[in-house]
């Protein structure tokens, strides 16, 4: 388990600040969070989630 990226900037943590205002699917939340906030941890957490379902709940 890893994390290899976090919005440790204050321009990623506006990237994040900005995506996290709309719904996040699942199958594009990977993609959409891997340079703003890469963990494994929380990228297994996504997976277990269905398609279509908004990961931010």
């Amino acid at each position: 388990m890893g994390v290899w990226s976090c919005p440790n900037t204050e321009e990623k943590a506006n990237r994040l600040n900005v995506l996290m205002q709309a719904p996040i699917l699942q199958e594009n939340a990977m993609g959409q969070l891997y340079k703003l906030m890469g963990d494994d941890c929380l990228f297994d957490n996504i997976e277990c989630l269905e398609e279509g379902e908004d990961i931010r709940q």
